[in-house]
């Protein structure tokens, strides 16, 4: 599955490298401006593992604060999402599935109820349904199913509104994910029309079939090997 980037993570990275989310109660409106400073160094992992989390939380914090003053502005809500969200891979699983769990309901879904339609926050849910199963079937948990399947609805309710997706890369990322998805969901017939239409388009490669471990139930499928040879065969021909 890959991991797609959204916009609003250009927010949070505004936080961790020292950026300043500055709003600006206006005459006439208010509107949340991000100002994205040098970056001399990038957060990274040498940072100790309680700096980090401190420095999440100041961003958290930041976030949730600017919503208060652009209450029609999905940004602000996707990116306390996108916060929690790399909050949570820097933790242990429990405290992981809490940051998760945070991300959905002070993040994304609060975008949702502004805009329903918004494809970030869509997208926002579906990685973050996706991660909570995964985190469920790495530690023997039978609640894996539900978020496996959360996660497929969110991605096709976001691909029912393409243009919105962004490049044609973001597209052809986001219906590869959604293929990983109904591969977890155990809807191989799906999976493997949706891998089709993107080998049409070289949308996915042999690598991909080959090796992401999202289609391990299936890969043994004819249907599915037959996929992977004719990704092969337009490796070759290229």
């Amino acid at each position: 599955m890959y991991a797609l980037g959204l916009d609003t993570a250009d927010l949070l990275g505004a936080f961790l490298v020292g950026g300043v989310v500055q709003v600006e109660r206006c005459e006439h409106d208010a509107e949340l401006t991000v100002n994205n400073c040098f970056v001399d160094s990038i957060f990274c992992v040498e940072q100790d593992a309680q700096a980090a989390c401190s420095t999440y939380q100041a961003a958290v914090e930041k976030l949730q604060a600017s919503t208060q003053f652009v209450r029609g502005d999905v940004a602000p809500h996707n990116a306390v999402g996108d916060a929690y969200v790399s909050w949570a891979e820097r933790v242990s699983d429990n405290n992981a599935m809490q940051h998760l769990q945070s991300a959905l309901d002070h993040g994304y879904q609060a975008a949702l109820h502004i805009n329903a339609s918004c494809t970030e926050a869509l997208i926002g849910i579906g990685e973050v349904h996706s991660k909570m199963g995964k985190l469920c079937q790495r530690n023997g948990s039978n609640d894996a199913d539900p978020h496996l399947h959360e996660a497929a609805r969110a991605f096709e309710r976001a691909l029912q509104s393409p243009a919105n997706l962004g490049s044609f890369q973001d597209r052809c990322e986001t219906r590869y994910n959604y293929a990983c998805l109904l591969a977890l969901c155990k809807r191989p017939g799906e999976a493997i029309n949706v891998l089709a239409e993107l080998l049409k388009c070289q949308g996915v490669t042999a690598h991909d079939l080959v090796n992401d471990s999202d289609f391990g139930d299936i890969r043994s499928l004819p249907a599915f090997q037959h996929l992977i040879e004719q990704a092969k065969s337009v490796l070759t021909s290229a």
